[in-house]
């Protein structure tokens, strides 16, 4: 430390230093040492809380990853308290959350493991401050994109997954995304499998996958999952015959039943050359007699039988390698596997907003929306709580009963003066009420300037649009036009 002072001219603080344990255990030896150096904070896994460095909370045990994810939350649900009370649109909800909120915990999601109840917790936040009020908004459906009806919202657990493909890019692709990181995720990986195979094994198959890596506090288990979530099938038609006879006989098989044999935890490690072996005499691919079984002999009769009666059919690579008349053996290279897979049209055109709304359910709702048609719907200038009501009744969730009971007549807190100055909102629901319903309702100003024009229909989302405050001469969804602030239209 002090040649360090001494070439970078700063001086050492002793006093503001922290030391922490690569391994997690407490060192006596070190603690002397650093005590005799005055750096008095040691962080390790007997540590009452987890330690911050360069701004990411580090924990060694499962109660220190149950204090990070608890403190993430805290500064979640600070956020929100403040930001609820804006006078803010739903989808300017969506904004903040997207921009003030969750942009704050992306940083540590990038790496965090964290459990699928701490996923549920922040998306019931999430979704309780964009809109909470009854007919309530299902998750999935403010997950979906514009064009279904949705709100674009970032649903966090998809986002982390999203967010490994960085990784997955230096892993796969060390020439065009080089980093200092590849050799060390690269030797996580090995930690995965026998060390003399190669790293990429458990990363293409996952019944090769086992040891530490396993552990759900390992980031490693992030990268599988991002890996497994892409719809690319790993591709064997280019690897050499070499290399297919160390895959898993599991995964070069198609219509395996769930209770069969092969598919069980001590037999899907099983490689292909369990049943098949090459024949150097003829240069082809050929299936191993009854005497050269040597493991589990009795079972691999059994699978090539059901092979033969089409219960379980091969990949069509092997097929290809099987009824080819002449093959080379060639050598055990994975590189053509990676390569057939990076260059997959999907991976090429890669955006993670793309992957969220690919990997979100279907929408509940089958109203679609051009591009324009929605564009000219969130950009309209109104209140706040207008684009709120006629969002909601776009997806068909229009509180029409409360609202009825808050305004009927025989109510005694029924007052139009005050619901008109003061439930800026609630007018927008009346044109699309029945006339025998609009008919009970007193004082309903049917020509008031700015509020909705128009004719019955038999869908709510066909009765659509909006009240605009300024005239504008547009198109939405169909034929429709402004006359006085009023846009008409049936999209």
């Amino acid at each position: 430390m002090h040649q360090y002072s001494t070439l970078s001219n700063a001086k050492f603080n002793h006093h503001k230093t922290e030391a922490f344990s690569l391994n997690g255990r407490c060192d006596d030896r070190w603690s002397r040492l650093l005590l005799h150096h005055s750096i008095a904070i040691y962080h390790h896994r007997d540590s009452p809380a987890p330690f911050r460095y360069l701004g990411f909370s580090i924990g060694y045990t499962k109660d220190h990853q149950q204090q990070i994810l608890s403190t993430l939350l805290a500064n979640v649900r600070k956020q929100v308290g403040i930001y609820s009370t804006r006078n803010l649109s739903i989808k300017g909800k969506v904004t903040v959350l997207h921009s003030l909120i969750l942009s704050k915990i992306w940083y540590c999601l990038r790496i965090l493991v964290a459990p699928q109840s701490f996923f549920k917790t922040l998306a019931g936040i999430c979704r309780a401050f964009v809109h909470s009020e009854k007919p309530l908004i299902s998750y999935a459906q403010m997950c979906q994109p514009h064009c279904q009806g949705g709100l674009g919202l970032m649903d966090p657990q998809k986002q982390q997954l999203g967010m490994q493909f960085r990784w997955l890019n230096i892993l796969l692709q060390p020439q065009q995304y080089p980093s200092f990181l590849g050799p060390i995720m690269l030797h996580h990986l090995h930690l995965a499998q026998d060390p003399m195979d190669s790293p990429f094994l458990p990363l293409l198959w996952p019944t090769l996958r086992r040891g530490a890596l396993l552990d759900s506090r390992h980031s490693a288990s992030l990268w599988f999952a991002a890996f497994d979530s892409i719809p690319i099938p790993v591709n064997i038609s280019k690897a050499s015959l070499a290399t297919c006879l160390t895959i898993p006989l599991f995964h070069l098989c198609q219509g395996v039943p769930q209770d069969y044999w092969l598919n069980s935890a001590p037999h899907r490690r099983q490689p292909a050359s369990l049943c098949l072996r090459y024949d150097p005499d003829n240069n082809r691919l050929c299936v191993k007699s009854g005497s050269e079984m040597t493991s589990f002999p009795t079972l691999s009769r059994r699978f090539l039988q059901d092979i033969y009666h089409q219960w379980i059919t091969w990949d069509p690579a092997i097929t290809a390698f099987l009824t080819a008349p002449s093959i080379d053996y060639g050598v055990v290279d994975y590189s053509p596997i990676i390569k057939a897979w990076v260059e997959d049209p999907f991976w090429q055109t890669f955006q993670v907003r793309a992957y969220r709304f690919l990997s979100s359910s279907m929408s509940t709702t089958t109203v679609k929306f051009s591009k324009s048609s929605i564009q000219l719907f969130w950009s309209a200038p109104m209140q706040p709580q207008a684009r709120t009501v006629w969002y909601k009744i776009l997806i068909n969730k229009a509180p029409l009963q409360a609202f009825l009971a808050m305004i009927h007549p025989s109510s005694s807190k029924y007052d139009v003066p005050a619901l008109w100055s003061n439930g800026r909102c609630a007018p927008l629901y009346l044109p699309l009420l029945s006339e025998k319903k609009r008919s009970g309702i007193k004082s309903y100003p049917s020509t008031s300037p700015g509020y909705l024009t128009c004719h019955p229909s038999s869908s709510l989302s066909n009765r659509f649009l909006v009240c605009l405050s300024p005239p504008i001469s547009t198109r939405f969804a169909g034929t429709s036009y402004m006359e006085s602030g009023t846009l008409i239209g049936n999209g």
